[in-house]
């Protein structure tokens, strides 16, 4: 079995020997600390600049996100708790925010983990989070540079207001 789908059903570890329940377990300090797990949990086509480790999407392992709701479930799941990090909720198809995390008005390194998280979830089925995710930004941080590379992350218009 590909090592990224046996992550994702919680049957083997990731590179640093995790697995996805452990991951979720991990307190929000950690989560927001270990630089390697977003690309775990929100894996992309492209390769990791920060991690030569993390999985590169392939086509197979898309088509099987796709196919396998366990897998979509888990992806769901490793959203809402990459939220919560971020002290926001996913709710009846909106994003909203449940507590004051200040991460939200200066380029930092999130703002980097957004754009692969909108990627992720737009490329492995879940384009519904990536929407209301990528529309709360845009509500936050206003149209800033960073928000063409959000939109175009789900796939919208750039010149979207």
């Amino acid at each position: 079995m590909n090592k990224l789908i046996g992550f994702y059903l919680n049957t083997s570890p990731n590179s640093e020997v995790r697995t996805l329940a452990e991951v979720w377990e991990m307190s929000d300090d950690e989560l927001m600390d270990t630089h390697d797990v977003v690309q775990w949990l929100f894996p992309v086509t492209e390769p990791s600049q920060f991690n030569s480790r993390a999985p590169v999407l392939t086509e197979k392992q898309i088509d099987a996100f796709r196919d396998d709701p366990r897998l979509r479930e888990n992806l769901r799941k490793s959203f809402d708790r990459f939220m919560q990090v971020f002290g926001l909720v996913y709710d009846r198809g909106e994003m909203r925010q449940i507590r004051n995390v200040e991460i939200w008005m200066h380029l930092n390194h999130n703002w980097l983990r957004f754009t692969r998280i909108l990627k992720s979830l737009t490329i492995l089925g879940l384009p519904d989070e990536a929407l209301a995710f990528v529309y709360f930004l845009e509500k936050k941080v206003g149209n800033v540079k960073s928000m063409d590379y959000w939109r175009k992350a789900v796939r919208l218009d750039s010149n979207r207001v």
